[in-house]
């Protein structure tokens, strides 16, 4: 079935195979019916053609999913020389239907003020036939005629836009990727996959949902930036209410020992691992750094999905934006200080080192970002 739907989508130099015909059709169909999802005042119930406008929006998406693991798969077949001739346009396919998808869902989750891209007309060298370009003629970029107006793809498109609850899965499962040190934890956390999404963002989702943003690439989330404007109030919620919640969750007492059996055993984890990680995960931090980065930060992005530093300066220029405009002087973050992965990937995104205004941290290194640099 693979070998079919690539034999489909570069069929004839003028006719699309049958599975590529229906995704274009159905492509067609949905920007062409946005007209659909606008509301309606007084009206009580969801129209019968906004729910068949989700349902499409659904299956186009299943369908690039389907398309983004079959190339997946591609790259792992035995020819070689096979992938290296035919890899460039499969991934392209694939990039320029991503681009379709991020626009139809954008319609469907957003309200839209304005066009998300520039228009603009392409130079002849660049245009292209086949339905590759009909899937991009269906973009506002491909519709206008204002001449000097260009909008550069890249070889992959990223999206950085607010958390939504529905991102809740995949938000954690970024942490797990990044758990250990920017690396995957997946078979240290064994049978309890949602702890390292708990210890690293949990709390921040619960209580600062609007102050937190994702990136999204072709193949869904691959990273999020999550903030407290009130770092000393996070502290409290967290020492207070979230950690009481963890500790329940996961069948912890103040009077559990370390080397005790868990009902389901953690593959690497012991604990008293657990134990102290939850316990131990925010220290005390000293009232100067409060009062001088009161704001605080967490930020992940699973290496390997990310490799324009272009989206992470324009994510932290988000988080200033988002900061500065509720009057803060800056924002800071905590380091274990054995995660030097970690604090390098810190470092570049800005933030400097500042742990000798905290006395006491032994454990921890604290980085900070100040808006007013």
């Amino acid at each position: 079935m693979d070998v079919v739907l690539l034999c489909d989508l570069f069929y004839l130099p003028y006719e699309h195979g049958p599975q590529a015909s229906q995704l274009l059709q159905s492509a067609r169909w949905l920007v062409s019916n946005f007209k659909l999802l606008a509301d309606h005042p007084g009206r009580r119930f969801v129209s019968r053609g906004r729910i068949e406008w989700y349902d499409k929006a659904i299956h186009f998406h299943d369908c690039y999913a389907n398309l983004s693991i079959v190339v997946d798969r591609f790259v792992n077949i035995p020819n070689r020389e096979l992938l290296y001739e035919m890899y460039s346009y499969i991934n392209d396919m694939r990039s320029n239907l991503a681009l379709v998808n991020s626009y139809i869902k954008w319609h469907g989750i957003d309200k839209p003020e304005k066009e998300p891209f520039k228009t603009g007309e392409q130079e002849p060298w660049v245009h292209r036939g086949g339905l590759l370009a009909e899937f991009r003629r269906l973009l506002p970029i491909e519709r206008g005629n204002d001449s000097g107006k260009s909008f550069d793809l890249g070889p992959q498109s990223y999206i950085i836009r607010l958390y939504l609850s529905t991102d809740k899965d995949e938000v954690y499962s970024v942490c797990t990727k990044t758990f250990d040190d920017r690396m995957d934890a997946s078979d240290i956390l064994g049978g309890y996959p949602q702890l390292a999404g708990d210890l690293v963002v949990g709390a921040l989702l619960k209580s600062y949902a609007q102050h937190c943003f994702v990136i999204e690439d072709e193949m869904g989330l691959c990273g999020f930036a999550a903030v407290a404007p009130s770092a000393s109030d996070y502290y409290r919620l967290f020492g207070d209410e979230w950690m009481p919640e963890l500790r329940k969750k996961y069948k912890l007492t103040t009077d559990t020992k370390a080397g005790a059996a868990m009902d389901e055993p953690i593959h690497r984890l012991t604990l008293e691992d657990v134990t102290k990680r939850i316990d131990s995960t925010l220290p005390s931090v000293a009232e100067e750094i409060l009062s001088r980065y009161p704001g605080f930060v967490q930020v992940c992005i699973v290496p390997g999905r990310v490799f324009s530093r272009s989206v992470t300066q324009n994510l932290m220029r988000t988080l200033s934006k988002v900061l500065g405009a509720s009057g803060l002087t800056g924002f800071h973050t905590l380091i274990p200080i054995d995660s030097h992965a970690e604090l390098e990937f810190y470092y570049s995104l800005g933030l400097t080192d500042v742990t000798e205004s905290c006395a006491g941290l032994e454990n921890w290194i604290v980085l900070a970002k100040s808006l007013d640099a």
